[in-house]
């Protein structure tokens, strides 16, 4: 048979993740010369042998391709032959635009969890323990190609049988960038009250502490956490009070899946996420009453599993001790900003709040704080974007460059290279010095890594946002292009599916600025591409306080019913008048469409908090008793929907005024179970409502596709009920998968918004 010769270039997530071993094994299984080797632009390979041999080995490369691996595409040409006698993989190789995807970190791998847990095993309890399969990588790269001298890695020199495991072909620490053992790679370090101890003498400590009630910070993958045992209400409140985070939900860490079923309901995808490499916090639903101080008021926990060694060998010595069931694992920072990720920083910035520190020497370069998924439609889809997820990119066809700096809260920014959009990890809320400068720094190194220079910048067109300032200052007199909030809510969506029709969009969230200076925040929108028409809204009604609305339900609630003192009985009187006099007046009280705040104005009503700790409180724990109830929506006026001069107007005051009877009529505080009722009939009500909305849209401009996006629809009730409605009337529903459909998701639509218009 003839023998050929063929260049291959592979692009896509193909470094870091054992792509070249793997390509060796499937050459020598085919009998395939020629050789390997890495490049900013990606794989590229040198294939000789008969036809059948290459034409088998690309197919392998194909069909075959290792966890972790994402072909986009593969090219390969006939070349002359050059009589090689074996296959080799060679030096990376620089020069060139940067065009290779960067891997994200992944879990450890079950390989490497046997090898830690075997006492004949070299590796045992070595808290650093990785292979081309599992570890650390976007945290610790500084550039392409990903090579160890790349890393952070570099300062560890491989010891003589670390390097054996790294030359040899047939051990799965071939070529694995951050492999290490105890004689040559990071060490633990536990460090309490001026005493250290290292190694496994480290995690022991800790877990002691752990047991005794103490706050350990613990240093991960890509930032710190603040660790207590989750069955200790003492340290969970003591740990609340230092963070001072009364309400918001911690996550927990579980030392195995089987130890979360007994305490939540795990379904298919779900398990697939908590075991993927990922290895995300899955927001799971609560079948026992176990560990309420980590999650108050709702029926979900966000649980992880241990995702790096050094999380497993520490529930191994708490289990030495007697130690059961999870860990509180929250992120290391104050509320809202990024996750801290030095020692001296973390020291510093949260000084009283822990007792101990449970660190390491392996430095990380790019932070990332914990993703956090759920499921919704059968999907997984995230809620915080971040580790295990980061830098993967999202397809968007003649992006060019674009920088697109994201929101104020939850923000995000996105960098794109030809076609294709890369968001940043979590960056959290922009409202402090800590926050910008995390920003910048993760701006400048993930341009460095992409080898980008933006030539087009967007931002929101809220001139309030930190973010907006900042693009212009990134701008530098390039380019900038304004896009509104909801618009880019829209683009998100249509950006993750390809939609390259006109589409009607649903974005309800808590607020953003209107192209006419008013607040939004439920809106229906026609967007085609890079522009939109405001096709429809939620009633608008004011805002007494502005933004002091966010943290105080009760003023929404008294904006849209009006209703006397006595339903309001939380609030004291002079407070309750004052805000009554600025709603009449008008003074500090913007005019607002704000779905968000409708949810949080029904939930006071039916008898939520007057005031809550984070935003979306009362709203999640409004969803949490829908979901727990049986709400017949006959005992609930419909929404009232108006069209008038090709706009579309629902308003929602016959149901609150309904609710807020009820609630006059008991005289005091609800039974659960009409709450759970109300609740129920209320995200009914919403969710045809905004069906009813569409559908009148939809016959006046012919627009079958509908686009779910904004921070309200991470809201799985409302969300499930409202797909369902408009498919059954039989229009193409789509929403987000890829990115949050909250704020994080954001700076995708802007992205594409700016694309689309140039």
């Amino acid at each position: 048979m003839k023998t050929i010769r063929k260049k291959v270039h592979i692009t896509g997530v193909v470094q870091g993740i054992g792509f070249r071993p793997f390509v060796y094994r499937m050459a020598m299984a085919r009998g395939v010369r020629g050789f390997v080797f890495n490049c900013a632009q990606g794989v590229f390979i040198e294939a000789e042998s008969d036809e059948a041999a290459v034409a088998g080995f690309i197919s392998d490369l194909k069909t075959k391709a290792p966890p972790g691996a994402v072909i986009r595409s593969l090219r390969a040409e006939l070349i002359p032959l050059a009589g090689e006698r074996e296959f080799k993989i060679t030096a990376s190789r620089t020069g060139g635009e940067n065009s290779a995807a960067i891997p994200a970190d992944m879990a450890m791998c079950d390989a490497c969890r046997r090898d830690i847990k075997d006492p004949a095993n070299r590796r045992y309890r070595y808290p650093f323990t990785n292979c081309t399969n599992c570890g650390p990588r976007f945290t610790i790269v500084r550039r392409l190609p990903y090579d160890r001298p790349h890393t952070v890695m570099d300062k560890f020199a491989l010891c003589p049988a670390c390097a054996a495991e790294y030359q040899n072909p047939a051990d799965r620490r071939f070529h694995a960038q951050p492999n290490a053992c105890p004689d040559c790679g990071p060490r633990a370090q536990y460090i309490s009250g001026g005493n250290r101890v290292c190694a496994i003498a480290a995690l022991r400590q800790a877990a002691q502490a752990l047991a005794d009630g103490k706050i350990i910070a613990v240093k991960s993958l890509g930032g710190f956490h603040l660790a207590c045992q989750a069955s200790n209400d003492a340290a969970v409140a003591l740990l609340r009070a230092r963070k001072n985070r009364p309400d918001k939900p911690f996550a927990l860490m579980f030392p195995s899946l089987k130890a979360v079923k007994k305490h939540c309901r795990v379904s298919e995808n779900e398990q697939a996420a908590l075991l993927s490499s990922a290895a995300p916090a899955v927001t799971l639903k609560r079948i026992t009453a176990a560990y309420p101080a980590a999650a108050p008021g709702l029926d979900t926990f966000a649980v992880m599993l241990p995702f790096t060694p050094l999380h497993e060998l520490l529930f191994d010595c708490r289990a030495g001790l007697g130690l059961t069931g999870p860990l509180v694992m929250t992120s290391a920072n104050r509320g809202g900003e990024p996750v801290l990720y030095e020692d001296e920083t973390l020291c510093a910035r949260l000084p009283g709040v822990f007792d101990a520190l449970l660190t390491h020497n392996r430095d990380i370069h790019n932070p990332c704080d914990d993703s956090v998924v759920y499921e919704t439609g059968g999907r997984i889809v995230p809620l915080r974007r971040a580790r295990g997820y980061v830098p993967a990119g999202v397809k968007l066809p003649g992006a060019g460059s674009v920088m697109a700096c994201g929101a104020q809260q939850k923000n995000t920014f996105c960098i794109t290279r030809g076609d294709e959009a890369v968001l940043s990890q979590h960056i959290g809320d922009m409202d402090g010095l800590e926050a910008e400068r995390f920003f910048l720094s993760s701006y400048e190194k993930l341009k460095a890594l992409l080898s980008a220079e933006p030539e087009l910048f967007a931002r929101d067109l809220h001139p309030g946002y930190a973010a907006y300032a900042l693009c212009r200052r990134l701008a530098a007199g390039r380019e900038i292009i304004d896009v509104q909030h909801h618009h880019a809510h829209i683009a998100s969506v249509m950006a993750e599916h390809g939609l390259k029709e006109p589409v009607i969009g649903a974005a309800f969230d808590g607020t953003g600025l209107g192209t006419d200076g008013a607040v939004w925040g439920g809106e229906f929108l026609v967007c085609r591409g890079g522009s939109f028409e405001r096709a429809g809204a939620l009633e608008r009604t004011r805002l007494p306080g502005g933004d002091a609305a966010v943290r105080a339900p009760w003023r929404a609630a008294l904006a849209w019913t009006g209703v006397e003192h006595g339903i309001f009985s939380a609030v004291p009187v002079e407070e309750f008048e004052a805000v009554s006099a600025m709603l009449e007046s008008g003074f500090n009280s913007p005019l607002s469409s704000s779905m968000g705040r409708l949810f949080d104005a029904a939930a006071f009503l039916a008898g939520g908090p007057a005031e809550v700790s984070y935003e979306g409180q009362a709203a999640m724990e409004f969803e949490a008793l829908a979901s727990a109830g049986n709400g017949r929506c006959a005992v609930m006026p419909a929404f009232g929907i108006e069209e008038t001069e090709n706009f579309v107007t629902v308003s929602p005051g016959a149901a609150l005024a309904e609710i807020a009877a009820i609630r006059q009529e008991t005289r005091g505080a609800l039974p659960v179970q009409l709450r759970r009722e109300i609740a129920c009939a209320f995200h009914h009500r919403v969710a045809q409502a905004a069906t009813e909305a569409v559908e009148l849209i939809a016959r006046r401009t012919g627009i079958r596709t509908v686009a779910l996006s904004g921070g309200v629809f991470q809201n799985r009730l409302l969300l499930g009920h409202t797909a369902r409605l408009l498919k059954e009337r039989g229009l193409h529903v789509y929403c987000n998968h890829a990115v949050p459909a909250n704020d994080g998701g954001l700076s995708l639509g802007q992205a594409a918004v700016a694309a689309w218009k140039t």
